[in-house]
């Protein structure tokens, strides 16, 4: 037998070795593969262990670190891949879903500056809904989505309303019924009033980690509208603001500046911590003199618009009854109390010099506390006489260059005389909705409805230009002095005393 030389002996072995590199590849080659993709989920997802079998790719879109479910890895990702996973590979003749992106999308808010579009979405034509949403978690028990409807009652029937939950991850939109929660008052002038529509109640699962909603009229949810933003409400154990006020009424801009300019002040000197203002479309000199102090942070001016074109008609109060429940949603987290008056009320404590100093002395700890302190509305009548500390100031020269004519006209009438009505400081955390006088829904599980204030300690102090035509006029006889207003002159006016 011919032997091969030692170079062959060599070029032989160096063969067998490829071959046998080349059969042990295609035997192990899965195993290659889901070793890399475990190592990129290693890298990438290293809170959570790797279980017996690989998470499919579909599931590692966006942050999610929890999976409900690991299943067995169908297809294979390409090696190549250096940032995250490719898409799926067909496998066979089995259909496979494109790779699901995060769903990112761009929801503008309410400050103003803002457009129609950015603050309202059309559902028919006679329901408009807010183009932002509250997840409310302040009772864990109780999950639920609230979005505001302002709906014309002069048109009917009611819509049937349906909303679309979109996540911040890969998860699949779920289509949801809701109920439309009806507890604002109908007989006032406002032809649009409000309903709150409500989703059923969330399981965990269902919330998290959302995105934004869509609403619509089709149980299918396909004709679902541009986005809907969704800001969480929770049970604050601390709060931003312990006393803020809202002008539950929007803002158009036949209204003097210098009447807001008034309100603002005087609040400051109460103590308020921060307001909150909606504005009608033309507002821009009403903004312009407000916005210093929208810059030194104490004041929001947010845009409301609900009018023409929008809807077909104005509505007397421009949908007061929503006004009302955006500033409620929006001041859940932030504000300790929230008081509710318009452009020409304020809240004037008789016994303290602030404001928030009046409310703890009545909120007193008890098993329920109270979600509404009322306050009786006093008529403020103009009986052609400046407060006494105005005069007072006045004649003693330390305010040259005041103007009494310019004067707020809170400094201007100290007579007044009680009606029936009454204006409400809130809880926030208490309400859902309320209407300028007391609340309509409420959380009466932690909550009682109402506490009525002595005139003693407080008062809300009504200021209208006249009061002729007004439901209630003040004969001589049932007039009295009221002068607390006067308190505040110094720190109004910024006169030395």
């Amino acid at each position: 037998m011919k032997t091969l030389s030692p170079k062959k002996l060599c070029l032989v072995g160096l063969l067998s070795i490829l071959l046998m590199l080349i059969v042990f590849m295609s035997f192990h080659k899965d195993t290659i593969q889901i070793d890399y993709y475990k190592s990129r989920l290693l890298k990438n997802h290293s809170r959570e262990p790797i279980t017996e079998y690989p998470i499919s790719p579909t599931s590692l879109t966006g942050n999610e670190e929890k999976h409900d479910a690991h299943v067995k890895l169908k297809e294979r990702p390409d090696p190549k891949v250096t940032e995250e996973p490719s898409q799926p590979l067909n496998v066979g003749t089995e259909k496979k879903e494109p790779l699901k992106k995060p769903v990112k999308v761009h929801v503008p808010d309410e400050i103003h500056p803002k457009s129609q579009a950015d603050l309202w979405i059309k559902l028919s034509p006679s329901n408009v809904i807010r183009r932002v949403g509250y997840l409310d978690k302040r009772n864990l028990n109780d999950v639920r989505i609230n979005i505001i409807l302002m709906q014309d009652k002069r048109q009917r029937p009611l819509p049937t309303v349906f909303v679309r939950l979109h996540y911040t991850d890969a998860k699949e939109p779920l289509c949801l019924s809701t109920e439309l929660d009806h507890s604002a008052i109908e007989e006032g002038h406002d032809n649009y009033v409000l309903y709150l529509v409500r989703s059923p109640q969330l399981t965990e699962v269902q919330r998290e980690p959302l995105s934004h909603v869509t609403v619509s009229t089709k149980g299918d949810c396909k004709d679902e509208s541009i986005p809907v933003a969704i800001e969480t409400v929770f049970d604050p154990k601390e709060y931003k603001y312990k006393f803020a006020m809202c002008l539950h009424k929007s803002v158009r801009p036949n209204l003097e500046p210098k009447v807001l300019l008034d309100w603002v002040k005087l609040n400051l000197a109460l103590g308020t911590e921060f307001m909150t203002i909606f504005l009608q479309a033309g507002a821009e000199k009403i903004y312009e003199v407000l916005e210093p102090y929208v810059k030194k942070g104490v004041l929001e001016v947010l845009d409301w618009k609900l009018e023409p074109p929008l809807i077909d008609s104005v509505s007397y109060h421009d949908g007061q009854t929503g006004v009302i429940a955006e500033c409620i949603w929006r001041n859940i987290n932030s504000v300790k109390y929230l008081g509710m008056n318009d452009a020409d009320e304020f809240f004037i404590p008789q016994k303290h010099h602030t404001l928030l100093e009046m409310m703890e002395e009545l909120d007193r700890p008890m098993s329920k506390r109270y979600g509404s302190y009322l306050f009786t509305n006093t008529l403020m009548v103009d009986n052609g006489r400046l407060l006494p500390i105005v005069e007072k100031a006045l004649s003693s020269n330390k305010c040259t260059g005041l103007d009494p004519m310019s004067l707020p006209v809170y400094f201007k009438r100290g007579k007044s005389c009680t009606t029936y009505a009454e204006k409400i400081i809130m809880v926030p955390n208490a309400a859902s909705t309320a209407w300028p006088h007391h609340l309509f829904s409420y959380r009466a599980d932690k909550y009682t409805k109402e506490l009525r204030v002595p005139d003693s300690i407080g008062r809300s102090q009504h200021y209208r230009p006249t009061w002729d035509g007004y439901f209630h006029r003040c004969s001589p006889s049932q007039l009295s002095d009221s002068l607390s207003a006067g308190n505040y002159f110094y720190n109004v006016t910024g006169c030395t005393p």
